[in-house]
C-alpha cells in the first residue's frame, strides 16, 4: 500500500479565488462551476440547490432563452429539448452574395443548438428554480452575438 501523497501548497492566485468564493458564500452567493452536459455535475447541483435553496438560479444561456423559461419548466416538457437559434452570416468569409441553404437569408445563415438532457445540470437547475418558485434567468450574451 502507498502512503498517502502530501499536499502540494495552493498557489495564491487560487487561494485568493478561493477566499473570494467562500467571502460570496458567506454573503448567499453561490457559485457553481459546471461542465455542461455532466451528470456527475448535474447531480452535484441538484444537491448544492437542495442544500442552499437560493431564491435566485442564474444559468449561463443566451439572455433571450429567459423568455423560454415557463416552456422549458412546464412540467409537461420532457428531456431531451434543444433551443435552435438562427442568426446571419455577416462575417468576412461569408458575403452578401454568398449562397446559404434553401430560404436562408443572403448572406447565409448559422445555427447554433442549446440542447437540454435530463443529465444536464441547466436542465436541473431550470427545473429546480420552476419547482421551488425561485426566480431563474439565462445569463450569457445574446445568441446573435454567440453566433458571430
Amino acid at each position: 500500500m502507498r502512503s498517502p501523497t502530501p499536499s502540494a501548497p495552493v498557489p495564491a492566485r487560487l487561494q485568493r479565488a478561493l477566499d473570494s468564493l467562500s467571502a460570496w458564500s458567506e454573503r448567499g452567493v453561490h457559485l457553481a462551476a459546471i461542465r455542461h452536459h455532466s451528470p456527475a455535475c448535474a447531480l452535484a447541483l441538484q444537491s448544492l440547490l437542495e442544500e442552499v435553496r437560493p431564491t435566485t438560479v442564474l444559468i449561463e444561456g443566451p439572455s433571450e432563452y429567459t423568455a423560454l423559461l415557463p416552456a422549458l419548466q412546464d412540467e409537461q416538457t420532457r428531456p431531451p429539448v434543444a433551443v435552435l437559434s438562427l442568426g446571419a452570416a455577416t462575417g468576412p468569409a461569408v458575403g452578401p452574395t454568398a449562397p446559404g441553404p434553401a430560404g436562408a437569408p443572403a448572406g447565409g445563415a448559422l445555427a447554433a443548438y442549446y440542447p437540454l438532457a435530463e443529465f444536464s445540470p441547466e436542465w436541473v437547475a431550470l427545473r429546480w428554480a420552476g419547482r421551488h418558485g425561485a426566480r431563474a434567468a439565462f445569463i450569457d450574451r445574446s445568441a446573435q452575438a454567440l453566433l458571430e
